[in-house]
């Protein structure tokens, strides 16, 4: 995999940004875009987006820069939601616009990240794709060794209550970094 990064040279004050290049009608095209460097403090109009990394074991492939870059499965799946139509769409992603394989430049990133998501223009909450219990139908979770079938209480068969607790139980908002991320959103 190449190496999509060239350094950071005013760390903290200066970001990556990705500029998500638009889907031109084709939605199934492949995903490119391109890093540009920012300061912090005038970086204009940008996205910021909160969601879960999730699993390792699926790997997808996106273009940074005409690079081949892998990202996680979750993460695709957003960058397909995100694309514009015909036009480019400028987002901070941590994943992709902090080199995480940097650990000084990763802490200098997550120490400044308040002020990333404060002079955003707006933050996007990824919660994931539709699943079973967004639509109203029980959900099974899984731990440790026993299994728990969400259970309707009567009356509320079809209720928008049960979509609503589907809703909150996904992944995203068992998230620490919440808080940060979308408390200090303008």
């Amino acid at each position: 995999m190449a190496n999509i990064y060239t350094p950071l040279l005013n760390t903290p004050q200066e970001i990556r940004l990705l500029n998500l290049k638009p889907h031109f009608d084709n939605p199934l095209a492949a995903i490119k875009s391109r890093l540009e460097p920012a300061n912090l403090w005038h970086a204009g109009a940008y996205t910021c987006l909160s969601y879960r990394w999730g699993d390792t074991t699926e790997m997808k492939s996106i273009f940074v820069d005409d690079k081949e870059f892998l990202v996680r499965r979750n993460l695709y799946d957003a960058l397909k939601r995100l694309r514009l139509h015909d036009e480019p769409r400028r987002l901070w992603i941590d994943a992709i616009c902090i080199n995480q394989d940097d650990t000084s430049e990763r802490s200098a990133q997550v120490a400044v990240m308040q002020y990333i998501f404060q002079n955003a223009t707006d933050v996007i909450a990824w919660i994931g794709e539709e699943e079973g219990g967004s639509h109203g139908r029980p959900v099974t979770q899984r731990a440790a060794n026993f299994v728990r079938e969400s259970v309707t209480p009567p009356g509320w068969v079809g209720s928008p209550w049960v979509d609503l607790l589907a809703l909150v139980e996904r992944p995203w908002f068992s998230r620490i970094w919440i808080v940060q991320e979308v408390a200090v959103a303008k």
